[in-house]
């Protein structure tokens, strides 16, 4: 039975294919960190803390969503007098990536902060 140790040019091929398979989970890492900072950049100071959910990464980090929830005043019928009851309420954002810059940022919920990113109407020329 014989062994056959890998070639020099097949060790550099496979250390090419890791070094770009890794580099593409950093790019995608990277972006993933950086729309969450932008979120909380953006997020106001006096509005209840964000509690993280969820961060998605897609295209290989070229679209990433942030997904976050906050605590509301449950206006429902278990309110009570002692102790106000809250509710969790979704905020996210989507942040677009052209290789490690982020190109685009909007936010997706809450209604009061998607009109702080929504795209403007262009008028007609």
């Amino acid at each position: 039975m014989s062994t056959r140790l890998p070639t020099r040019s097949m060790l550099i091929a496979i250390a090419a294919s890791l070094v770009v398979g890794v580099s593409g989970c950093t790019t995608a890492f990277q972006n993933a960190r950086q729309c969450k900072q932008q979120m909380v950049a953006t997020y106001p100071q006096s509005g209840p803390a964000l509690s993280f959910e969820r961060t998605a990464v897609a295209n290989r980090g070229s679209r990433v969503v942030v997904e976050a929830t906050y605590r509301v005043p449950n206006t429902g019928p278990l309110k009570t007098i002692v102790k106000p009851r809250t509710a969790p309420a979704p905020a996210a954002v989507e942040c677009v990536f052209d290789g490690e810059r982020m190109t685009g940022f909007q936010w997706l919920a809450p209604p009061k902060m998607v009109s702080t990113t929504a795209p403007k109407d262009q008028d007609a020329e």
